[in-house]
């Protein structure tokens, strides 16, 4: 069970990891189902419908959280979802459930760690999201590939999708040559790699261009 919402930099590391796990099992001569938690926003169902991965999608709604009212309302769906998929975990008893961030992750964890369903909560953050912070006193320990000072920080490697790597991409093999590399996981990464190279553009035809500009 894979349970991610609300942000490519939550969702596409899901996949990333559910694959990594579906072929490690495959290896094994083990067929493994995967089953997506998400919510329901537009991004959220986009990047589903574009998956097709999965045996099972479940779009949970949440509110989103703007003021008293929403918070009173988002409380009270977290504990309807935690119920729901308390029945259907007892029922289909997974294997394994990832999270990687998002809301949805909350409700998912408390119900697979009170029937001692393993999970793996991913922190993908410099800091702890909403979702670490509430199910952390649950969890045996979290990965991340960023440094925690906690115990039950575990170092892990950050799930990228290799797959839109260009063909032969390799790595610098000039030590020499300053190299920059810019990586982005969320729904602002595309307009940030457009600002970097456009600034790399400006840089090529004026040296002097970062003396004028502060970042």
């Amino acid at each position: 069970v894979l349970a991610a919402s609300g942000s490519g930099g939550h969702l596409f590391p899901a996949f990333v990891l559910g694959m990594e796990e579906k072929e490690r099992l495959s290896k094994k001569n083990i067929q493994a189902n995967l089953v997506l938690i998400t919510g329901d926003q537009a991004l959220d169902k986009n990047l589903a419908q574009n998956k097709k991965i999965f045996s099972e999608t479940f779009h949970c709604k949440l509110a989103k959280r703007t003021g008293l009212v929403s918070h009173i309302a988002l409380c009270a769906q977290i504990l309807f979802l935690f119920c729901k998929f308390f029945i259907k975990f007892l029922w289909s008893r997974p294997e394994l459930v990832i999270t990687t961030g998002g809301v949805i992750s909350i409700p998912v964890i408390y119900a697979a760690r009170l029937l001692r369903i393993p999970v793996n909560a991913y922190e993908l953050n410099a800091t702890f999201g909403l979702a670490t912070t509430a199910a952390i006193p649950l969890l045996p320990y979290f990965y991340s590939p960023f440094s925690y000072e906690h115990a039950k920080w575990r170092p892990c490697h950050y799930p990228v999708r290799l797959e839109h790597l260009p063909s032969g991409a390799q790595a610098p093999t000039n030590k020499k040559k300053f190299t920059l590399f810019i990586q982005g996981g969320s729904q602002g990464s595309r307009s940030l790699n457009r600002i970097m190279c456009n600034a790399f553009e400006a840089y090529l035809t004026n040296k002097n261009y970062f003396d004028k500009k502060i970042f």
